[in-house]
């Protein structure tokens, strides 16, 4: 198969899909039908010249002047208004193209018939085609110019393709007239010429609502096609250059031939595999061949396959980023999450915003997402914009996670890697994928608190065989107590396991009674509320501090004075395991101190170690997570229980902590001396 076969069979292929397309819309206009007329002679002409010997011209000569007259019909018809008559200069142009046609026709038939065995043109035939094409573009030209400002964007493409067409016309022709002969290269070369047009008048037939047709075409195929066609054109170019370099280069030229085809092939392979560049193709295509960016039904099914899949790279927030971020093309992106009152980082994808990033759920910032409506660019000017972003010039738009009229979150994502304008269509996607991945975030932590409750159902039903065995020893120690009085020979001895029997059973007692009232919660509910107990914590620090195990080891400072809204033997419980924890971080040499502080609203309690610290996602993820410990023989309830016992009083538990650095257990609850009482979170 030669070049001038091949090429001429693709040329025929193309132009007859791009028919099938014209005919198969809904526009029936003068011009659609025009441009069906003319595709179709052009199929049939590149099918008669790719089986014609190239020395055989004559032979395809009167086709060749049938699809000439075609494309000047399709000429006639767009600049025929649809009322009205068409202009005296149009309407001169227009009848002189289509008597040198008729004249070039006649000719072609009459060379044929009179002169058979004639292989190529006679002169008067090129001169003919010569003047056809110098009319053609003359039309494509006042096409263009007389036409309306508002239309030309829209006329542009076709304009180029027609236009591209007649110009390699006449260059073909005068080259032939010059040098008196027809060469292989150049025919074939025709083809391919006339084969890019098609590319153009498809962009012309979206634009334009006379030649619009209806036929889908899915968002991936035309990135795909115009990508194909962006390579083939840029490896023919390189093959060109290729030549030039074999036939003038000397003694380098098959090496410099073989390097720019081998380097081009380099070049264009990184080039394709670059997101980047993709993106800026894939950008190309949305704006100029579709009405509509986006194909939403392919963004719902990837929205939906990517939160729902299991097996997807990623957890279900690192895949919640990454489908907002795909939206716009955006590189990386962050998730902050509601914990408390302040909006904290949680999943990062491809970006990393400083550990102590945080954005209190009252500021200017969270304000400006409308509860969830809007989105905020963070690169407009007077965009508010929050303090632990300065510096971060990477980070680009803030989309909200709206949830029952609320904000669960909101995902932070960084510059596209293509410069996109967000408009109304890119905002409403954005809104739609943010309100459905918000829908799986919630599921996810409902799951969770769901699996938590479970284990905690466990653990009660567990620490029910506890209590019994803790009320049995109750007992046998309340039987030593009674053989102790009787028969303990050392008084000193006697008096000293006494107070330790008497202290044991009376708090093991009072633990069973609390759990007595605990089960009978729907019986308390009818009862009114009692008032809220008070607790003095400089007394209760004391006693930790002077206990055996704590010998030497608890320094209190400042404040000793404080008295909190919160029952003692329960703040005595969560300071004993507050402090005992910091004990055991801080080594057999190291030291705690526990300081106080009273505003007169609120009381605070530092508990500081002088332990190695811990991960800030450490402490977000795992530490107050049920049965979660770090100890062979915990239980991982200590922490969680500790910060429920705080909330039921109104207050609340932050860590303050950095490796390295130690870890300070910070306890905030309402003093005694207010009249201003917190409910429990």
């Amino acid at each position: 198969m030669n070049v001038v076969l091949i090429t001429h069979l693709v040329c025929a292929a193309a132009f007859g899909i791009l028919g099938l397309v014209v005919l198969s819309g809904r526009a029936r206009s003068r011009a659609a039908s025009a441009l069906a007329v003319a595709s179709g002679a052009t199929a049939v002409w590149a099918v008669a010249a790719a089986f014609a010997a190239p020395e055989q011209l004559m032979a395809v000569a009167p086709v060749e002047s049938v699809r000439d007259a075609a494309w000047l019909y399709f000429l006639r018809a767009l600049l025929l208004p649809p009322q009205g008559a068409m202009p005296p200069w149009a309407r001169t142009v227009v009848t002189t193209s289509f008597v040198v046609v008729a004249l070039t026709v006649a000719l072609d038939l009459a060379v044929l018939a009179l002169v058979p065995e004639q292989p190529v043109l006679l002169q008067p035939q090129i001169i003919a085609r010569i003047a056809i094409a110098v009319l053609g573009l003359s039309l494509v030209e006042n096409y263009y110019r007389n036409m309306r400002e508002d239309d030309r964007w829209n006329a542009v493409p076709l304009v180029i393709a027609i236009g591209a067409m007649f110009s390699f016309e006449l260059f073909f022709y005068v080259d032939a007239q010059l040098s008196r002969r027809f060469t292989t290269s150049l025919i074939a070369a025709r083809a391919l010429a006339d084969l890019l047009s098609v590319p153009l008048v498809l962009l012309a037939m979206v634009r334009s609502r006379n030649l619009r047709a209806d036929v889908r075409v899915s968002h991936k195929a035309a990135f795909h096609a115009v990508t194909l066609v962006a390579s083939g054109v840029f490896l023919m170019a390189a093959a060109v250059v290729g030549i030039l370099f074999r036939q003038y280069g000397g003694q380098w030229g098959i090496l410099l031939q073989v390097t720019s085809l081998f380097g081009s092939g380099l070049v264009l392979a990184v080039a394709l595999s670059s997101e980047t560049v993709r993106s800026h193709i894939r950008m190309a295509v949305l704006r100029n061949f579709f009405s509509y960016r986006y194909d939403y039904r392919v963004e719902w099914l990837r929205t939906i396959e990517a939160l729902s899949s299991g097996d997807a790279a990623g957890n279900l927030p690192e895949r919640l980023i990454r489908v907002i971020a795909d939206i716009v093309n955006s590189p990386g992106g962050v998730l902050f999450q509601l914990r408390d009152s302040a909006f904290l980082p949680t999943a990062f994808w491809n970006a990393h915003v400083p550990a102590e990033a945080r954005e209190p759920a009252e500021s200017a910032f969270m304000a400006g997402f409308r509860d969830g409506r809007w989105m905020q660019e963070l690169t407009v000017a007077d965009a508010p914009r929050p303090a632990w972003l300065s510096g971060l010039d990477e980070f680009w738009l803030a989309v909200p996670l709206p949830r029952q009229g609320g904000l669960m979150g909101f995902v932070l994502l960084e510059k596209p890697r293509a410069p996109i304008h967000p408009d109304w269509e890119v905002f409403d996607l954005l809104r739609t994928v943010a309100r459905q991945t918000a829908s799986y975030l919630f599921e996810q932590q409902a799951e969770r608190a769901l699996a938590d409750a479970q284990l905690l159902q466990e653990y009660s039903k567990r620490f029910a065989f506890v209590v019994h065995d803790i009320k049995n020893l109750s007992s046998q120690l309340g039987l030593i107590l009674s053989n102790a009085r009787r028969h303990g020979d050392n008084p000193e001895f006697q008096a000293d396991v006494l107070r330790t029997v008497e202290n044991s059973v009376g708090r093991m007692n009072k633990l069973i009674s609390q759990l007595r009232i605990a089960g009978t919660t729907e019986a308390a509910a009818e009862l009114p509320p009692a008032a809220p107990a008070a607790a003095d914590v400089a007394v209760i620090v004391r006693e930790l501090a002077a206990h055996s195990s704590h010998a030497g080891r608890v320094e209190i400072g400042a404040g000793t004075g404080a008295r909190v809204l919160m029952d003692p033997e329960q703040l005595r419980s969560v300071l004993a395991h507050l402090i005992d924890n910091a004990i055991e971080a801080s080594g057999a040499e190291g030291h705690v101190k526990v300081s106080l502080g009273d505003d007169g609203e609120r009381v605070t309690i530092d508990i500081t170690d002088e332990g190695p610290g811990m991960d800030v996602s450490f402490v977000r993820d795992e530490l107050f997570r049920p049965f979660r410990s770090t100890k062979d023989t915990g239980l991982g309830i200590g922490a969680f229980q500790t910060r429920e016992l705080i909330r039921a009083a109104g207050g609340q538990l932050d860590v303050i902590t950095k490796p390295g650095a130690g870890t300070t257990m910070r306890i905030v609850l309402g003093s005694a001396g207010s009249t201003r009482v917190s409910p429990a979170a």
